[in-house]
């Protein structure tokens, strides 16, 4: 008996000609799904939208594998080559961990799952047999990075799957719902390539990303070009849709709940909210285009954020120290510690007459971005804190240390000595006009930046780490990695998170079978990076340390 709550083999599911196999994200790329042809080698000759499944992955591979769309392997690491290279081409693979070379093919003996029974208040699934499962070169495949799934089609529908996915690919590109509609009715109004448009397009339409209009244009040529049967056969697809996306809609809305309970900062809550509201509309969005009744549950979830929001936003302030916020939810403790504020940098500015010249170098639209970042850093490195008045009076303020943690919002320096700090500080605001700071600033229209930064002593301790509080390899904010090393030794230690909970998931020593740090340690990290994370909006690396104990919380920084 293999209970499906800890099911980590594959899965095949034969509907519709179709086998599902159960797989290891090693990245999510940007989150979609790819569809494309798989290749060992020979089809990336002809060109863009494969899905490259090398025998083995080194240099050689590499370079074949930059006219792929996605990596399909036979095992690997999430610190593999192949996995390393798609984090740095934000590409999705995935690893068919009992996959083996056979003959030239890709072998899986798939185990097939019988009905879900219940026990003592556990759902689980027994193993009833195997099926061989056999991917060929150029056989049609879905990529879900997400679900860490891998759909298999068959031949006589797998080039409608394939030609489906390309026009909703360039949907996601145009939001063109017009060409969409004229390339199905290109493929002479196939009932096949109708519904698999509708299917993808409802869903993206739940997630916020498609338009309500072009769905409706659509839903209406292709029911209106079917006959009777074939037309209640797409009804009840869309109602099978309507629900999966309703329950991935309640389990979203009861994390945004979550966050807003827990916001430590006016960003933090404004995210939240947000995020459940793109969720919630999507999905009324959906059910008014397809006629459904808006779902019951996900209507309640989304009164009790609403709320929530409500309640929490007048005891938030701007001024929220978040590293203390962060500190009290774990809880842990701060090393002694001193934040040079906002304050401090137009003081520099001003001090400088550094206004104008930032104010013109902004505005020049003749430069490219990375130009224009070069020019700014350069100028803010110009004068310096060192020897400055200012800069003598913010010394005068830091807690006594031998060395220091310097922490932006930018940019993080983990050990720096007493006489280096301030050049470090300058680092931390020059870092804020690094292309991808200020293209994010660019692109929501603003121009306001956190200047503050955190100088830290630096305590002794036994063991040193950090939690980023996204999972590296899929980017999944479901799940969180913590790092740990000894300060006298060469092990270490990396556990995955559950988000929610702090619960461990998959502990794996690197360097052996210790266990650095304790689960309710590990649980205290994760909340305080939840926390960190809801405030900036993105993936940030935590550093901390343990000492006689405790827990201290160094400083954060964006994760790479």
């Amino acid at each position: 008996m293999i209970k499906a709550a800890v099911l980590l083999s594959f899965v095949a599911a034969a509907w519709s000609g179709e086998t599902s196999l159960r797989a290891r994200v090693l990245n999510a790329g940007e989150g979609r799904q790819v569809t494309g042809r798989v290749t060992f080698g020979p089809g990336l000759a002809a060109g863009a939208g494969c899905v490259y499944a090398p025998a083995r992955f080194g240099p050689g591979q590499a370079a074949e594998a930059r006219g792929a769309e996605a990596l399909l392997l036979p095992g690997g690491g999430r610190f593999s080559a192949a996995a390393v290279f798609a984090r740095s081409r934000r590409m999705p693979a995935l690893s068919l961990d009992a996959a083996r070379w056979e003959n030239g093919l890709l072998a899986v003996e798939a185990p097939v799952l019988g009905p879900v029974r219940r026990e003592s208040g556990l759902d689980y699934q027994v193993v009833e047999r195997t099926v061989p499962v056999r991917l060929r070169e150029g056989d049609v495949v879905t990529l879900d990075p997400i679900e860490g799934r891998v759909t298999l089609h068959p031949p006589e529908t797998g080039e409608a799957v394939l030609a489906a996915a390309r026009a909703l690919a360039a949907y996601d590109g145009l939001r063109d719902g017009q060409a969409l509609l004229r390339w199905w009715q290109g493929q002479d109004g196939g009932p096949d390539a109708g519904e698999l448009l509708l299917e993808g397009l409802a869903r993206r339409l739940a997630a916020g990303s498609a338009r309500a209009d072009d769905y409706r244009a659509l839903r209406a040529a292709v029911l209106a070009a079917l006959d009777a049967p074939r037309r209640g056969l797409i009804l009840r697809s869309e109602i099978a849709v309507f629900g999966a996306e309703s329950r991935r809609c309640a389990e979203e809305l009861c994390e945004e709940l979550d966050a807003v309970e827990s916001a430590a900062s006016p960003q933090a809550l404004a995210r939240a909210l947000a995020r459940a509201r793109t969720r919630r509309d999507g999905l009324a969005a959906l059910a008014r285009a397809a006629g459904h009744a808006p779902a019951a549950s996900v209507e309640s979830l989304w009164r009790r954020v609403e709320a929530a929001a409500a309640d929490r936003r007048p005891k938030l302030s701007e001024e929220t120290d978040v590293m203390a916020a962060a500190a009290k939810a774990a809880p842990a403790e701060l090393p002694p510690r001193f934040v040079i504020g906002d304050d401090a940098y137009m003081r520099f500015v001003r001090d400088n007459s550094l206004g104008p010249r930032l104010d013109e170098i902004l505005a020049d639209a003749s430069l490219g971005l990375r130009r224009r970042c070069e020019r700014l850093r350069s100028l803010l490195s110009g004068p310096r804190l060192q020897g400055s008045e200012q800069g003598r009076e913010l010394l005068g303020r830091l807690p006594r240390a031998a060395a220091y943690a310097v922490t932006g919002a930018f940019a993080s320096f983990p050990d720096v000595p007493a006489a280096e700090v301030l050049d470090r500080v300058q680092e931390a605001w020059a870092a804020a006009f690094d292309p991808g700071p200020l293209g994010a600033r660019k692109r929501a229209g603003t121009t306001d930046w956190d200047a503050a930064v955190a100088v830290a002593a630096i305590v002794p301790a036994e063991v040193s780490g950090a939690v980023f509080s996204r999972d590296l390899a899929g980017g999944s904010r479901r799940r969180m990695v913590v790092r740990a090393f000894p300060v006298k030794g060469v092990s270490a230690d990396e556990y995955l998170l559950d988000r929610r909970t702090g619960r461990q998931l998959a502990p794996a020593a690197l360097g052996g079978e210790s266990r650095l740090v304790p689960g309710k340690t590990l649980a205290a990290l994760a909340r305080a990076a939840v926390l960190l994370d809801d405030h900036v909006g993105l993936a940030v690396r935590l550093d901390f340390s343990v000492a006689d104990g405790k827990l201290f919380l160094l400083g954060m920084r964006p994760a790479p």
